[in-house]
């Protein structure tokens, strides 16, 4: 994908990012971008991105930009949304940027995202494997967040 001025996330700031996420939350993530956490970064036709953060587990993340440059994050990890997984992709796209590196487009995440099955997520970033889950996981029992109803 080619960047251009009007990208959204290439107008951000350090201090948009804080005021989103808040400066220990930034820290973090910029700590999983710099140990190269973020793979299979991508941006959806709609231009949000998407990318798999290794985490305590493998977590998929998607970004959006909302007016007045404010972010927003869905994530398959514990806290859900505006996390240190969301940080680190949008850092890891900012560094593309760049570095002039080119970020694939890739199909884009339902509307609703797969929160509460996050294994299946593999079929949102194709050719990548789905975590294993355990049997506990597999049942909902251990399971980090509540099955819906």
């Amino acid at each position: 994908m080619a960047y251009s001025i009007s990208d959204p996330f290439v107008r951000l700031t350090w201090d948009d990012v804080e005021r989103w996420a808040g400066a220990a939350v930034v820290e973090r993530g910029r700590a999983y971008q710099r140990q190269g956490r973020v793979t299979d970064l991508g941006r959806t036709q709609e231009g949000a991105l998407l990318a798999w953060v290794q985490g305590t587990q493998r977590y998929t993340t998607r970004l959006t930009i909302q007016a007045r440059k404010q972010l927003a994050s869905e994530c398959t990890c514990p806290y859900w949304t505006d996390c240190k997984h969301g940080v680190a992709v949008v850092l890891a796209y900012l560094q593309a940027v760049k570095e002039g590196q080119s970020v694939p487009t890739v199909p884009p995440w339902p509307s609703t995202p797969p929160i509460w099955k996050p294994w299946r997520v593999s079929i949102f970033l194709p050719g990548i494997s789905a975590p294993t889950r355990s049997r506990d996981e597999a049942s909902g029992f251990g399971s980090a967040r509540p099955k819906p109803i």
